[in-house]
């Protein structure tokens, strides 16, 4: 069974797990700084937030808990007409597929 959750990656369930496969074709890493910051590109851009945060030596879920952030990513959402689940996807460790885990940001 593929469950559609966003343009970003299906979920496939299998036997009660959950495994997470890209359905994004193209990934571009680029140098800041010395550190690799991935996007992806299929119908819209992600940037790995976790890539970018981590070369200041944050984390994005630092940020995310703020009600600063929940406002920024609501502001964007009403003016873009995303929705915010699909301006901010965590996708947690594990599995084969290491470039998709982290927290992603649409353009």
């Amino acid at each position: 069974m593929i469950l559609k959750f966003s343009p970003f990656e299906c979920v496939v369930a299998s036997i009660g797990e959950l495994y997470f496969y890209c359905c994004m074709i193209n990934y571009q890493d680029f140098s800041y700084n010395g550190s690799k910051i991935t996007f992806s590109k299929g119908k819209d851009v992600y940037v790995c937030a976790t890539q970018m945060a981590k070369s200041f030596n944050k984390c994005p879920n630092d940020w995310l808990r703020t009600q600063a952030a929940h406002e920024y990513i609501q502001a964007v959402s009403d003016e873009t007409n995303i929705c915010v689940s699909e301006l901010v996807i965590t996708r947690k460790g594990g599995g084969a597929i290491q470039t998709t885990q982290g927290t992603w940001m649409h353009k």
